[in-house]
């Protein structure tokens, strides 16, 4: 008998500063270790632990952009690959400030 999927999936049209508090609150999860993602139609609740693998894809086709984040790991912690490095930067300009990595 297999494991049980469970899956959540959301979509919906934002401003700016609702973008940044869901940021900031999976930010504060990935520190505690306990990130929970609900609305009307559903619930999971995850712990993230171990090595997390992290995926971006950005592209931009003419006005529309689009950014996408991906988070992987393991349930019991393990995980396989090697880190690659990152920079990300915020802000305006080659010197925009606000690196992480």
């Amino acid at each position: 008998m297999g494991k049980a999927i469970k899956e959540f999936e959301h979509e919906s049209l934002l401003n700016k500063r609702s973008v940044v508090a869901y940021l900031a609150a999976l930010q504060e999860g990935f520190s505690n270790g306990t990130l929970t993602l609900s609305d009307p139609h559903g619930k999971i609740e995850m712990h993230p632990q171990g090595l997390i693998r992290l995926g971006i894809l950005a592209m931009r086709k003419r006005e529309r952009v689009r950014l996408v984040l991906r988070f992987e790991w393991k349930g019991n912690g393990s995980a396989n690959g090697r880190p690659w490095p990152l920079t990300v930067r915020a802000g305006r300009g080659a010197d925009g400030g606000g690196d992480a990595g």
